[in-house]
């Protein structure tokens, strides 16, 4: 990557880096979601068992083990914790910026301005910011397809043995970080080659769709390297759910997150701020037409975002993350449009985003003063006595930010998107402050420590509703769950165990039980809810079927 200018690439570096550390060090494993994947691994380790991942005893189909085992090689250097496997999935995240720069010098190699400006504008949209410092999935999936799309482009332009082999580790790695899915990212631009091709064609279309085909073979043996031992160890449940049931489902009928066609386009456009906010690029979208035609560059973005769109438009379930890798194409979209020695950097152009950040620091600001609204029906929060400074400091520097930002002079296209990847940094970093207030509502270590006392005394645990492993790494359990038990099972299962323990985290948001109730073991506000560890002894009693049902309403 010598062309393109590192100093660009370190501010992006920057700019991640001081979203993972406020998020990492301002705002605990989010249930249900991280803190699924978290125990998921974690319930590998325990278990030795590196094919068949499982949660709360029961194999875990919905997703392939690449995150975790991630997890876990770091584990067996580090030691088991939490901030080890909190950091894989942010390492993906500082790998795309690094892959989008080579993607640029690959697709514009006579434009340095689109390497050095695309990771900086990748790092400047919202959702991609979000997500950098989450442990979700999708920032693997989006690492492996732009390695995937670096393939193609290597085999384009004559690394073919290189760039076929980038495809198949991308297409095997990838399945094995979220699935199949993952063809549906990486296959449309080598599919429709001749459409973005305009120069430089292969001189036999056999043989690249021969090295494409290879490829994929080459890919799928990676995944099923592991699916096929995974199928016959998880049994025959197991294998059908990781070969069909989950990716049918999410495409034929939604099991969750049904949405209609048209949502994807709103949505996305929301969550690329600032970059849609910056009007300077898009001013150049009239000659876009032109360089479309010419250059196979756009033409090569644009045969890879449009059908990933459609495709994703058209399967039921929808998430805004599922094209989280599309961002780093948009990224570079917009870095072309702006790579222009006569693009003018006007300061109306730039209001939109300075506009928001003011909106986010005044919002900073007036957080302390309502902040018992949020707080004052739930047990367990409580303002700490930093946090009306802290907001006051966070809310002066975006609204001051805001203001340079929109008085900076006129600067070249490259130090602009510098200053918006900045200012996404800041308004996140302000976020998690922000969130520091509810922090302890989806912290799930004070009720974890609970339990661990009760699991070491040997005593059994049950829980309303679904157990989604919320408290397996925090508290280091090793024992199964009860759960998905209906108030009847429930009463029941405490009769039969009364040295035992009943999670229950539907409880209405009240500041404490009413007067005459029993004390439980731990109360505490969890998400939305208040949750309540009671003794198996109490539910079993004649007030137990209350009990699970929480508080009356005031």
């Amino acid at each position: 990557m010598t062309d393109v200018p590192k100093r660009w690439l370190a501010i992006a570096i920057l700019c991640w880096a001081a979203i993972v550390v406020a998020g990492l060090a301002l705002r605990p494993a989010m249930p249900v979601d991280e803190t699924r994947y978290l125990g998921v691994a974690y319930e590998m380790w325990q278990r030795g068992d590196l094919l068949v991942p499982h949660r709360n005893d029961v194999a875990y189909h919905h997703k392939p083990p690449l995150l975790f085992w991630a997890m876990q090689a770091g584990w067996a250097v580090f030691g088991v914790g939490e901030l080890w496997a909190r950091l894989v999935a942010p390492l993906f995240a500082l790998g795309s910026l690094v892959l989008t720069a080579c993607l640029a010098r690959g697709l514009f190699a006579d434009r340095p301005a689109v390497a050095a400006m695309a990771p900086l504008l990748l790092i400047a949209s919202a959702l991609f910011a979000v997500f950098a410092s989450l442990t979700f999935f999708d920032t693997l999936v989006t690492f492996f397809a732009l390695l995937g799309w670096i393939g193609v482009v290597d085999a384009w332009r004559g690394s073919t043995r290189r760039g076929w082999l980038l495809v198949a580790l991308s297409i095997g790695l990838g399945i094995l970080a979220k699935g199949p899915v993952q063809l549906l990212h990486v296959l449309p631009p080598a599919l429709l080659a001749p459409l973005w091709m305009t120069r430089a064609r292969p001189q036999s279309w056999r043989r690249w769709y021969g090295g494409l085909a290879l490829a994929v073979l080459g890919g799928a043996a990676v995944a099923l390297a592991w699916a096929i031992p995974a199928a016959i160890a998880g049994g025959e449940a197991f294998a059908r759910k990781i070969f069909l049931g989950q990716h049918t489902g999410r495409i034929v009928e939604a099991f969750a997150h049904k949405r209609p066609f048209w949502w994807y386009v709103p949505v996305l456009a929301g969550l690329l701020v600032p970059i849609v906010g910056w009007i300077t690029p898009w001013r150049r979208l009239r000659g876009a037409a032109a360089a479309l035609r010419d250059e196979p560059g756009l033409r090569f973005l644009a045969a890879t975002f449009v059908p990933v769109l459609v495709a994703f438009s058209a399967i039921s379930g929808k998430q805004p993350q599922y094209m989280l890798p599309e961002f780093a194409l948009v990224a570079l979209a917009v870095a072309r449009l702006a790579a222009r020695e006569d693009l003018g950097d006007r300061r109306r152009d730039r209001m939109l985003p300075a506009f928001g950040l003011v909106a986010l620091g005044i919002a900073m600001l007036a957080l302390p003063l309502i902040g018992g609204r949020f707080t004052g029906d739930r047990p367990g929060l409580d303002m700490p006595s930093w946090f009306g400074a802290a907001c006051a400091l966070a809310g002066f520097v975006l609204i001051g930010y805001a203001g340079w930002f929109l008085r900076d002079p006129p600067r070249a296209a490259v130090g602009r998107a510098a200053t918006l990847a900045i200012g996404t940094a800041l308004a996140l970093v302000a976020v998690n402050v922000g969130f520091r207030l509810l922090a302890p509502a989806y912290d799930t270590r004070a009720a974890a420590a609970v339990l661990a006392q009760i699991e070491a005394q040997g005593r059994p645990i049950a829980v309303t509703g679904d157990y989604e492993n919320e408290f397996r790494l925090t508290g280091r359990l090793r024992s199964r769950v009860a759960d998905e038990l209906s108030d009847q099972d429930l009463i029941g299962w405490a009769r039969a165990n009364p040295q035992g323990v009943v999670i229950v985290d539907n409880y209405r948001r009240v500041p404490a039980l009413p007067a005459g109730w029993p004390v439980p073991l731990h109360l505490g506000a969890f998400r939305g809810r208040v949750l309540a560890i009671w003794p198996a002894s109490e539910i079993a009693g004649p007030r137990g079927a209350e009990l699970l049902r929480g508080p009356p309403a005031p």
